[in-house]
């Protein structure tokens, strides 16, 4: 199906106005922790050692992490020199589901799905980020475009249709090299690309796949590993069976969109000549969008927690695909009319409705400027500077030349030995000020063990994404905050005046709190945090007692964490102990409750114990 002058034209503004949207600000905003967990991991003199040290530890194939070993030898590790070729594969998708959709479907339908890549804000947020996504989606759509070819050539294909089995049997491996779930699409497209077998065909098709897994096999081991470690639930949760509900407004940026499609589909259809019918493509095109989501959300229910909107933006072109193809096939004013409203709309949501799902990244870069400043202002103070990230070569990548003087004693805190390491770093240090930086999980036990030595908060700084850094001193000089200071909007409030002296007790006086629907049910949210402070004498440092933290609700669901006292006990002298607690989100008849817990039955002494419940918008 030849095009014309005009529907170039048209391919040639979207192709444009879909590059440019990508190159928008691809260069200013931070690094993400993947992103520079990859330029970490390249740091090897050969090959075999980036197989070894910058993949096997990592989740994903060796593919993408080989590309940016030869790449950054060329062009270096700047922020533009890493993103900016998966900006082009990801404006370069947008011509091969052009070239896909009108093998099947024709112009119209051909240039609305290149339009939904173009401009809705899931292709383009992955494509301005140094992942496998945007790269994925444009195997994905060349694998397509290749497979077409070879099931069904034209006349003049024909003559080369070995050269583009070849090409798609490269296709095959390069999809499995690239990300576990593109592979598993390419299998997908694979396996179902039979249903088109016949006898002119097949042996073509055969060698195709016999090539992709040909040249797959040198990393079979690296994939045995990979799935030996299992998924991602140290810190990914299982998804809730109505996860793809907002997974598909999330590709379509809101509901309201599918409704315009689908009106813009209704008005082009009305009077439109019908064509034979393409059930079977129709019926793959289907199957290649939702396979992928139901086996990611059947095996993070029972096996593994995997599933992200991220890894489905391989399948995310066949729904488009699917849609459009319901739209007559010629290009008329009637459907440039429509192409153009689409995309403007597409555009505009893009642009101006939030996204909830979108791609929050760790402001390393952020983080970095403030410690700067906070260093430049105060360049002859002791700092103490601890750290909690997945790695300290992060933060460095953008503190470069501060490294000297901006070094941290401690950057991991994930288990009990790292606390005992804070604990010790605490207990012996004169330093006047700390600087705290979270860039993981927040640790609620490292925070309190902190502020309960430097209870004072000269500066902070909070992105979203876990990407914290505060500025912290043992005395108030300069008016700073006082950390200590219960709120004065407490829902709930108790305090124990007289000394409680728990022996041969478990459980002390505390806090019982019911939250009411009313409280709850409401359209503003909310965060709940529970703020106790007390006054433990000298045998509390030995101690095994907890601060805990229970949540109970009718329906048997619970929620329960504790803070064992050692921690913040650093004399053997009378002391005040001050500990802040975020609950989780709250919901209606939810039974609250927080008390020391002496599980020994040992002697505690406990004077002055206050316990404050508040809230605050979030």
């Amino acid at each position: 199906m030849k095009a014309s002058k005009k529907e170039y034209l048209i391919l040639g503004v979207i192709l444009f106005l879909g590059l440019l949207i990508r190159l928008y600000h691809f260069n200013t905003f931070s690094l993400s922790n993947d992103e520079l967990s990859a330029i970490y991991r390249l740091n090897f003199n050969n090959l075999h050692d980036l197989i070894i040290g910058g993949v096997m530890p990592d989740f994903h194939p060796a593919g993408v992490q080989i590309f940016l070993y030869y790449w950054t030898q060329i062009f270096g590790t700047s922020v533009t020199a890493i993103r900016l070729p998966f900006i082009i594969a990801g404006t370069l998708a947008i011509l091969f589901i052009y070239l896909f959709s009108k093998r099947w479907f024709g112009s119209t339908p051909a240039l609305l799905s290149a339009a939904s890549i173009a401009f809705l804000s899931f292709p383009i947020m992955y494509s301005q980020i140094a992942r496998p996504y945007s790269l994925g989606l444009l195997l994905i759509l060349f694998l397509s475009w290749a497979w077409s070819i070879v099931l069904r050539p034209t006349k003049n294909e024909k003559q080369y249709i070995w050269l583009y089995s070849v090409l798609l049997g490269i296709a095959f491996s390069l999809n499995l090299y690239n990300h576990y779930f593109s592979g598993l699409l390419a299998f997908i497209i694979g396996i179902l690309g039979f249903s088109f077998i016949n006898k002119n065909n097949y042996k073509p098709y055969l060698a195709a796949t016999l090539i992709g897994t040909l040249l797959f096999i040198p990393h079979i081991q690296i994939t045995l590993h990979h799935l030996s470690k299992g998924g991602l639930s140290t810190w990914l949760g299982a998804p809730s069976w109505d996860w793809p509900i907002g997974h598909i407004g999330f590709i379509f940026n809101t509901y309201f969109n599918i409704l315009f499609i689908l009106i813009a589909i209704f008005l082009l259809r009305r009077n439109a000549i019908k064509h034979y019918s393409k059930s079977k493509i129709r019926t793959l095109l289907f199957l290649f969008f939702i396979l992928p989501l139901l086996i990611g959300l059947l095996y993070s229910k029972f096996v593994n927690p995997v599933l992200q909107d991220s890894i489905l933006i391989f399948s995310m072109p066949f729904i488009m695909v699917f849609i459009f193809s319901f739209a007559p096939s010629t290009l008329n004013n009637k459907s440039i009319y429509s192409i153009a409203s689409l995309s403007i709309i597409f555009i505009l949501t893009t642009l101006f409705i939030p996204q909830e799902r979108k791609v929050d990244v760790q402001n390393f870069k952020g983080i970095a400027k403030h410690l700067q400043k906070w260093n430049q202002e105060n360049p002859s103070e002791s700092y103490i500077r601890i750290m909690d990230s997945n790695s300290p070569e992060y933060l460095k990548y953008y503190l470069k030349d501060d490294t000297n003087t901006i070094r941290f004693d401690q950057w991991k805190i994930e288990d009990d030995q790292d606390l005992k390491a804070l604990q010790n770093i605490l207990d012996n240090s004169q330093a006047e000020y700390l600087n705290y930086v979270v860039l993981a999980p927040d640790n609620s036990i490292a925070w309190n063990m902190i502020i309960n030595h430097f209870p004072y908060k000269k500066h902070s700084i909070v992105y979203k994404k876990n990407a914290q850094a505060y500025e912290l001193s043992r005395s108030n000089k300069r008016g700073e905050v006082n950390l200590w200071d219960f709120p004065n909007n407490c829902l709930a409030k108790i305090k124990i005046d007289s000394c409680m002296l728990l022996q041969d007790v478990k459980y002390s006086d505390g806090l019982v709190y019911k939250f009411e629907s009313e409280l709850i049910d409401t359209e503003e949210e909310f965060e709940y945090i529970v703020y106790t402070k007390g006054k433990f004498l000298d045998s509390a440092v030995n101690i095994g007692a907890h601060i805990v933290f229970s949540i109970n609700y009718d329906d048997g669901d619970s929620y329960w964490s504790s803070a064992p006292l050692h921690y913040f006990i650093h004399s053997n002298i009378e002391q005040s102990i001050y500990y802040v607690k975020q609950l989780p989100e709250i919901k209606p008849n939810a039974l609250l409750k927080v008390y020391i817990w002496n599980p020994n039955n040992e002697k505690l002494q406990v004077s002055n114990f206050q316990i404050c419940l508040s809230r605050k918008k979030i």
